[in-house]
Formats: C-alpha cells, sequence, structure tokens
C-alpha cells in the first residue's frame, strides 16, 4: 500500500482547456472558432497539458524536499527552539568572602507551574562583597557633577553616561562629550586585587553586527580608559580591559565589562563627592582619554551623543535555560546494530549534543552531526539529530556507518529551551550545588528568547524575507538601507547619489556617493569621521566590485523666508502668523520636513511657489503676497534656492508680516519671525 499524496491542485486538463476557452469572449471576442481543429485551440490544449504536468511534479514536494530547496538557498532547515536568555545578579551570603562561580553553574528558577527550571551560567565571575552605592557624571570644563543614583535605581529612567554640558543641555539637544568628561561609580568596600564585573544597560542601542559580520569593525569616537581611585581621589591607577572583556564595545551596546582590579595597596576610599554622599567612596571611574572623528566640518559643529544608561549593575553575568547532561545512553536490543539504529535521550528538546561516541572491544569512536545523511559514505561516523523528540538516528551502512552491536555509547548534550524559559523578573531562586552555602541569586530582569521549535512554513518565509531583503549593495536603494542598518552607529537618514563623484562635476560612471544624517535632536546633524569611516566599511563589504564608494556628510543650505500675510477677516494677526511660521519651520526641516514629513528630499532646491501655496494654504490667511527668499546670508530674492545633489535645507529666519486690510499693501507692525 502507497501513502497518499497531497493534491496541491484540482485543476485537472479538462479543467483548464474548459476554463481557458471560457476566457476567449472577454480576452478576444473575434475569435469564434473554438473547435479542435482551430490552431488557437490546439495550443490552449498544449499549455494544459503543460500546466498539469507541473501541478503533477508540485504534488511530489513533500517536508524533505522543501528542506532541501531551503538549503539551497542558504535558509537553512528550521530552527530549533531557542533557550532564554536572562542576566543573573549574584551577591554573597552573610559572612562569606569573595568566590568565583564558574562557568556552567546550575541555577534554578520557578515557572509558570512553580516547578524548578534549570539555567546555566555562561561565563566565569568572581562574586564580590562590594556594592554600588552612588553613581556621577561629570561633564564640562567646569567639572559639572550629576548625581545619577536615583536615576540608576528607578527602571525605565536614563542617565547619560557622561553627562549633558549645560549649554546643551540648555538648548535641549544631545550632549557632545568632551575630553576628560567621565562616569563615576562609587561602592561601599575596597576592589582591591579583585575581578569586577559591571552589567551596563542601554537605552536607544545601535544595530547589532550580523552573524556575517563578526569582524565587522567599528570605529568609536573616543577612547576610554578605565581607573580606580587611589588615596584621596587626586591620583588613578589605570585598569586595563581586554577587548575580549568589554561587551558593550565602548559604552555602545549593553553587555558586562570584567575590570581585573590591581592588587595595590595605595587604592583607599576617597573623599572626592563628600559633599554629595556624606561618606568616602571606593571610586571607579570611565573617562573620555580623546576625541576621535569628532572635529569641526564644513561651519558645522559636529554632536557625538552620550551613552544613555538605563542601570548599572555589580556581579552581573547572562545565563541560559537548559542544564548540560553526560551520561550513557541505552539501546533497544531490538535496533543494537541494525541500519537507521536510533537512541531515545529521555530529556526534551535537546539544544546540542557537544560529544557523542561508542565503545567497543576497547575502542572508542567518536560521532560527528550531520543535517543528513546525502553526503555520508559508508565509514562515515555520523548521525542526525531530531532535537525536539531527542533522538538520534544512525546511518544504514550505506549512507553512514552502523554502531558495532552490543557498543557502549556515552553522550553530553544540553537539554532546555522553549518559551516556558521566559520567566519573569525575580524568578531565579536557587544556585545549585556547593555554592548553594556561598551566594544566592536572583533576576532583576525578565527572561527573554525562549522560543518553540520552528515550523518548515515559517522557515520557508523566513527565507523568502532573507531573499527579498537582499545582503549586498547594487541598487541606490539597496545603499540606502544598507546605510541605516549598519552596526554600532545610529543612522536617521541616507541618501545615493548614483554617478556622483565629490572631486569631479560631472558624471562618473561606476561610483556612488552615499550621505548620511546620524540620529540627534542637533537641527543639523552631522556625524563625525568615525562614523563616516564605520559607513564606508560596512557598504564596501557588500558593493559590487567594479564600484567606487563614498560616504559623506550633508552639506546644509540655510534659507530664510520672507513674506507679508493678509489674515481673514475676524482672524487674530498674531495667531495667524504663529501658524505660518510654525508650518514654514517644519516644512524646511532636514529630519521631519518636506511634503510627507521625512526629512527635506536630498539635492531639492526650495521652489519660490511652494512657500506661496504652503503659506496660502495655512488656517485663517486670506492671501500672501512679496514672497522673497534669502540662501544663508546673500541677499534676499523672489526666486527658488539651489540645494547640491548632497544637500539639505533648513529654516535660517523667517520675517512673516501681517496686513492690515485698511491700508492695503502697507505692513502695520504686527510681525512675526524666528
Amino acid at each position: 500500500m502507497t501513502l497518499p499524496l497531497e493534491n496541491l491542485d484540482d485543476l485537472t486538463f479538462e479543467k483548464l482547456v474548459r476554463e481557458a476557452v471560457s476566457r476567449i469572449p472577454v480576452y478576444a471576442p473575434a475569435w469564434t472558432d473554438h473547435n479542435k481543429s482551430d490552431p488557437g485551440i490546439t495550443f490552449i490544449e498544449l499549455l494544459a497539458w503543460i500546466s498539469e504536468m507541473q501541478v503533477y511534479r508540485l504534488n511530489r514536494v513533500g517536508e524533505r524536499s522543501l528542506g532541501k530547496f531551503l538549503k539551497l538557498l542558504g535558509g537553512g532547515l528550521p530552527k530549533a527552539s531557542g533557550r532564554a536568555r536572562v542576566d543573573v545578579t549574584f551577591s554573597l551570603k552573610k559572612g562569606r568572602a569573595p568566590v568565583y562561580v564558574p562557568r556552567g553553574t546550575v541555577l534554578l528558577a520557578e515557572d509558570a507551574d512553580g516547578s524548578p527550571l534549570p539555567f546555566e551560567t555562561q561565563k566565569d565571575i568572581f562574586v564580590t562583597g562590594a556594592s554600588i552605592l552612588r553613581i556621577f557624571s561629570v561633564c564640562g570644563r567646569g567639572g559639572k557633577v550629576i548625581d545619577n543614583t536615583s536615576a540608576n535605581l528607578i527602571e525605565y529612567v536614563y542617565f547619560h553616561a557622561f553627562g549633558q554640558s549645560p549649554q546643551e543641555g540648555d538648548m535641549g539637544i544631545d550632549s557632545s562629550p568632551q575630553e576628560g568628561d567621565a562616569l563615576y561609580i562609587g561602592l561601599d568596600s575596597s576592589p582591591k586585587g579583585q575581578s569586577i564585573t559591571l552589567a551596563f544597560y542601554l537605552r536607544d542601542e545601535p544595530p547589532w553586527p550580523g552573524a556575517d559580520d563578526e569582524d565587522f569593525r567599528l570605529y568609536s569616537s573616543w577612547t576610554l580608559v578605565w581607573e580606580v581611585a587611589l588615596g584621596g581621589g587626586n591620583k588613578w591607577l589605570e585598569i586595563k580591559v581586554a577587548p575580549a572583556s568589554d561587551e558593550t564595545r565602548g559604552l555602545t551596546y549593553s553587555g558586562t565589562i570584567k575590570l581585573d582590579v590591581p592588587d595595590d595597596p595605595s587604592i583607599a576610599s576617597s573623599d572626592l563627592f563628600w559633599e554629595i554622599s556624606k561618606k568616602n567612596l571606593f571610586l571607579i571611574r570611565c573617562r573620555i582619554r580623546a576625541l576621535v572623528g569628532v572635529e569641526e566640518g564644513e561651519g558645522q559643529r559636529v554632536h557625538t551623543a552620550s551613552p544613555k544608561i538605563d542601570q548599572v549593575l555589580l556581579n552581573t553575568t547572562p545565563a541560559l535555560q537548559g542544564r548540560t547532561m553526560s551520561r550513557e545512553v541505552g539501546v533497544d536490543p531490538a535496533e543494537d546494530g541494525q541500519p537507521a539504529m536510533t537512541l531515545g535521550l529521555k530529556d526534551q528538546p535537546i539544544q546540542e549534543v557537544f560529544r557523542l561516541t561508542t565503545t567497543s572491544n576497547g575502542k572508542e569512536t567518536e560521532w560527528t552531526r550531520v543535517p543528513d545523511f546525502d553526503a555520508s559514505r559508508p565509514q562515515d561516523s555520523s548521525y542526525i539529530m531530531d532535537t525536539v523528540r531527542g533522538k538520534i538516528t544512525f546511518g544504514d551502512g550505506v549512507h553512514g556507518k552502523i554502531p558495532t552491536r552490543g557498543s557502549s555509547i556515552n553522550a553530553s548534550y544540553c537539554m532546555g529551551g522553549g518559551p516556558k524559559g521566559n520567566v519573569p523578573a525575580h524568578a531565579m531562586k536557587v544556585v545549585e550545588g556547593e555554592l548553594l552555602d556561598s551566594v544566592s541569586v536572583e533576576n532583576i530582569r525578565v527572561a527573554e528568547g525562549g522560543t518553540a521549535e520552528e515550523t518548515l512554513e515559517k522557515a520557508v518565509s523566513r527565507a523568502r524575507d532573507d531573499l527579498r531583503r537582499g545582503k549586498r549593495a547594487v541598487t541606490a536603494e539597496d545603499y540606502e538601507r544598507l546605510a541605516v542598518e549598519t552596526p554600532g552607529v545610529k543612522i536617521k537618514r541616507a541618501k545615493a547619489v548614483p554617478m556622483y563623484h565629490p572631486a569631479h562635476k560631472e558624471r562618473v560612471f561606476n561610483t556612488i556617493t552615499v550621505v548620511i544624517v546620524p540620529e540627534s535632536s542637533s537641527p543639523q546633524p552631522q556625524p563625525s569621521s568615525a562614523i563616516l569611516r564605520t559607513v564606508h566599511d560596512y557598504l564596501d563589504r557588500r558593493r559590487l566590485l567594479t564600484t567606487e564608494i563614498f560616504v559623506y556628510p550633508p552639506v546644509y543650505v540655510k534659507v530664510s523666508v520672507r513674506a507679508n500675510v493678509m489674515p481673514l477677516a475676524g482672524q487674530d494677526p498674531r495667531a495667524v502668523l504663529s501658524k505660518v511660521e510654525q508650518r514654514i519651520s517644519e516644512f524646511l526641516d532636514p529630519l521631519v520636513g518636506g511634503d510627507d514629513g521625512k526629512g527635506w528630499p536630498f539635492g531639492r532646491p526650495v521652489y519660490l511657489s511652494e512657500i506661496y501655496n504652503l503659506i496660502d494654504g495655512v488656517e485663517g490667511v486670506d492671501y500672501v503676497v512679496g514672497i522673497s527668499l534669502k540662501e544663508g546670508d546673500r541677499e534676499w530674492k523672489a526666486a527658488d534656492v539651489d540645494v547640491p545633489a548632497r544637500g539639505l535645507a533648513y529654516l535660517g529666519s523667517s520675517e512673516i508680516k501681517a496686513m492690515d486690510r485698511s491700508k492695503i499693501g502697507e505692513a502695520p507692525g504686527v510681525a512675526g519671525g524666528v
């Protein structure tokens, strides 16, 4: 008895012919001979036969074939269930000395049913007895001190790592850190000779590097140095931080930083912040040693945003839901030594098999996991794994070797995964093993990332989305999309200008210039050279081989507007002027201006006619006369203002006056302006 096949389409040859003939009067009314002798009907029957054969072949595409197609497209097989991730914070129990908690330490949380759910730590961590008492930012040339302690304790309230300088803070724009600005962390006990692990949670993180960007280089706008205070706080000792110990990449991403504090006898408490804290503190600080690639350009100041920190925690490290197991696996006697022999692991789902060995007559054989047996030879020690059911399958002797009958089989694997791992905050309760009496643990934040196994339908949909997005830059739209997605930097807008070479006036083939606008609340955001280099390197790895690429900042063109407005009868002239000025300011905005509210279009001139139309459409305006525009500091002209290809217009000033109906043509003095 053969297995039934899925019927993907019930259209037979007769139905296809009948449907095609029924459409002839709609598309070709002059075609009246529908007999089989007509050549057109012959072609319809031929195409119907081809379609029926295609349907026949599609009915034989099963799940295994779809999996092969996904593999060929680079999408891979459906993903296994995801392991929930959570940051756990350790603390010493009363009277206990600082202790190392090794990687792989098992922690127990309570799931929704109150059952214990295992998690494993992913890094070694030294649990110190110190606590964070105060966090300060010192910024600006005057050394302004900002106490961030309360913000660090309140959830969803962030603070600037390097504060805000008074001038920029008053203007309401992003802080622009300077050399010497620092973040101070005050501890209640000495960190001398200890490994301090600090977890930073940042707000508004830039995009993360993808799987194919592991070696991606991020050019930072500053170099940071970590230091510990010596006696009195007037001298500081540098703490060397290896790149591998800094997950934050210079306070760019959320992550942990491991600080190996030297065992220096000069390390002591400091009274540097006595006036605020009323006690001496052991201080560790992160200071901006030097700004990199932050310079003035084309008359515009380059603003670099200070990192926004949600919270800083001590003695915190990541943990993943699951448990590592190592044991001998029993074999069903009926299957032992048979082709396609299977092993059933009791624990499920299985995340990963670290090692699988068989031992026969004192000889140990290590087996390798493969996605399928298609490329396996008879002598290959390979197996496939069903992670959901926890089942291991060996070869049949033709595709993959069969384990020797009576072999002892040992497996080391990690079990876990699934939505049940997404436990709420404070669900972590127990530390298993010998550390139970030394440390306690809790999760300040919820666990995330636990997902069910991906279905084949979702895997197909994911592959389609990946193919649709593309990872290479071919068209101008590709360059713009990839520029905004550059890891490590936050780009608000990007514009690709084909055949534009910054050093030539004429068009240059095989050349493209990408203009980028960084995310900033500055009125005219300018990217630093560090941001430009980061975006350039990211795009350079994705361009066509024959394409020369340039990444440049925008050129901002200041446009001032002058006009006389006649309000409608009964309207308050000052209210009308306020609406006009607001509308002009919104329209001539590099970030939210233009007709679509997505920012002024790159390279688009400011037309006199559209300013007429803009003001005339404001509520309360009867008509407008005498409009003139001024570019920069040039003269007023009743003419359009040109904007270069990589330029953006912004409002310089507006001189809008209200006219008096009793004195047509005269401006009575009721005026606005910004």
